[in-house]
């Protein structure tokens, strides 16, 4: 890993209450989305299943000096499919999100693309199935493709696990479709008629840093 890499060996875990609007009728359905809250890095975890949940305490938030507010529609991703509810959420507008810059001074960025998967709107607190529950986004900005995996609770409370890969790797070219598949291969298991996830769901080899050439095989680091 070179310091230029560092970014990429970080696990962004974003984790906020997410507000949905009335449908309108004008724009075909479509319902406003605005999803709020604060993020916290997870440094040196290149490996995302060393990135636990981050602890709210008794506040709204988690404590972070990082905020951020991301808004824009969400309609429903395909009447006619076989995923009943799922709705596709793209939040590239709003305020964006604090970074601290190399003087120590935050500002404001914003994604160019920001699509988060929902299967549902609000956490349906199904034990018997515990994919309902997930969350799965894919986007990019000015520091590159990300994925992200995370998962809805009580409260609408929606917290994903941000990971920038590189521009060669494989998952830069996912879709929400692909990400979700090879995450649910690795965190949902069928046990006495339920189906549990390992949460937090960032806890894959899906969400590692290391360039994934292909479905079975990433280049580590030590890789010539």
């Amino acid at each position: 890993m070179t310091e230029s890499d560092s970014w990429r060996e970080t696990l962004y875990v974003w984790d906020g209450i997410m507000l949905v609007g009335v449908p309108d009728d004008k724009v075909k359905g479509e319902q406003s989305f605005d999803w709020r809250g604060t993020w916290v890095a997870c440094a040196d975890c290149s490996d995302a299943k060393m990135a636990d949940i981050p602890k709210r305490g008794f506040g709204e938030n988690v404590p972070s000096n990082m905020t951020f507010d991301v808004q824009g529609s969400i309609k429903t991703k395909n009447k006619d499919s076989k995923d009943g509810c799922a709705q596709i959420a793209s939040v590239a507008n709003g305020e964006g999100y604090d970074l601290e810059g190399e003087d120590q001074k935050k500002r404001k960025h914003k994604d160019e693309t920001h699509d988060i998967l929902l299967p549902n709107l609000k956490w349906t607190g199904n034990l018997k199935d515990q994919r309902v529950n997930i969350v799965y986004a894919i986007g990019s900005n000015e520091f590159g493709f990300f994925i992200s995996v995370g998962w809805m609770r009580p409260g609408n409370r929606l917290t994903l696990g941000r990971r920038y890969i590189h521009d060669d790797d494989l998952r830069s070219k996912w879709s929400l479709d692909e990400l979700q598949k090879a995450v649910l291969i690795e965190i949902a298991s069928e046990k006495d008629n339920m189906i549990k996830v390992i949460t937090p769901p960032w806890k894959c080899d899906t969400l590692h840093s290391d360039i994934m050439h292909s479905a079975k095989k990433r280049k580590t680091q030590t890789d010539p």
